[in-house]
């Protein structure tokens, strides 16, 4: 199992020993790291401005599915929505969407943010991606709808981390 946390600036990272920070060196850095690392092993993902504890690491870790996700909330500069929002979303009708709330019970979401997640081996290799799909920016939703076409589904961890990138909101 490796644990990675990619970043553009050094403030903000995981102070847990084995997460392996990687500096973003272009816009392609952080998709290709994930692909890359998970053609060899189990990855867990932590991006920079999400707390997590070596608990939720370990949890991730010995979870069986091959797709976990933790909850956090996405806030209203970057949702363009008036309340913060969970970073999950599951399918209501044929190709709607809505956000998850704090009150969701189901085991798996449709489409996942990445600020917490688990890859078992080899998941994002059945998956092909364009140079425009692996851009940073958009990577986790393009990962999403892909693996929602194909029929698989993220397990959902139920507690919510703090995600700190909330431009100027308070925090949840």
């Amino acid at each position: 199992m490796k644990i990675i946390q990619c970043y553009t600036e050094m403030k903000d990272l995981s102070e847990i020993k084995e997460v392996e920070k990687i500096k973003m060196l272009c816009k392609h850095t952080y998709a290709d790291t994930l692909i890359e690392l998970n053609k060899i092993d189990d990855i867990i993902n932590i991006e920079h401005d999400i707390i997590v504890t070596q608990k939720d690491l370990d949890e991730l870790a010995n979870c069986k599915h091959d797709l976990c996700v933790f909850n956090y909330y996405l806030y209203p500069f970057s949702t363009g929505w008036k309340e913060p929002v969970l970073a999950h979303r599951c399918k209501v009708e044929s190709n709607n969407f809505t956000f998850i709330d704090a009150n969701y019970d189901e085991e798996y979401v449709d489409l996942a943010g990445f600020g917490a997640i688990k890859f078992k081996k080899g998941m994002l290799n059945k998956l092909h991606f364009t140079e425009e799909e692996r851009e940073w920016i958009a990577f986790d939703s393009v990962v999403s709808q892909k693996f929602h076409e194909i029929g698989i589904s993220f397990h959902l961890h139920k507690k919510i981390l703090k995600h700190t990138h909330t431009g100027g909101y308070p925090c949840k």
